[in-house]
């Protein structure tokens, strides 16, 4: 089946991801200092401690076929993350980065079967601002009711913070595919009938 794939670099802006405001604590922004080659999004927490969680994504999605540049008419069968960068300047904080495709219309995730990413609760990349590449995560079947042509989809991003004193991580090159198939056009054969003579 046809693949199509969609990469956020953070270039020259934020590509749209915002943060949707569930804490107050954590921020979401474009940084245009750093990234791979330059540009990422950053998340940053000036200190406190205790869990918090904060999630980034479009307030107004695409459609699969603006976003993954997919015929009209196509079925998304599956998305997968093929991998991603972090850049992380803190040494102090536990947290957990979960990505996955969302209905920007209800914020229902896409596929129902679980994350394309979670990297688990763990130690944070290197604290001295080098991409760390980040492996592919787990391939998830799209649902039936998340289909072309009726969606409007972006990609979710989902930090969470169990302890920490501050926080500065920057997320970049994200790389995320889809398989799809398409329908194919009934071609009508023209049909010779035998020529019955009269008499």
């Amino acid at each position: 089946m046809p693949t199509a794939t969609k990469t956020w670099v953070f270039a020259s802006n934020n590509e749209g991801l915002a943060d949707q405001s569930i804490s107050a604590n954590i921020t979401v922004a474009w940084s245009s200092s750093d990234g791979n080659p330059a540009g990422s999004l950053e998340w940053t927490r000036a200190g406190g401690s205790g869990a918090i969680t904060e999630k980034a994504s479009k307030s107004a999605g695409d459609s699969w076929e603006t976003l993954f540049g997919i015929p009209a008419g196509s079925t998304v069968t599956d998305v997968q993350v093929l991998g991603w960068d972090e850049l992380s300047w803190s040494t102090t904080d536990t947290r957990r980065v979960r990505m996955r495709m969302i209905s920007t219309l209800d914020l229902i995730t896409v596929h129902s079967a679980g994350d394309l990413f979670d990297t688990g609760s763990g130690t944070p990349s290197p604290n001295n601002g080098t991409p760390a590449a980040k492996g592919a995560g787990t391939s998830r079947a799209v649902d039936a009711t998340y289909q072309p042509s009726s969606s409007a989809v972006s990609l979710e991003i989902e930090v969470n913070v169990t302890t920490s004193s501050a926080l500065d991580i920057e997320q970049d090159n994200i790389q995320v595919q889809i398989t799809y198939t398409t329908s194919k056009p009934v071609t009508l054969l023209p049909v010779h009938l035998p020529f019955m003579g009269s008499g």
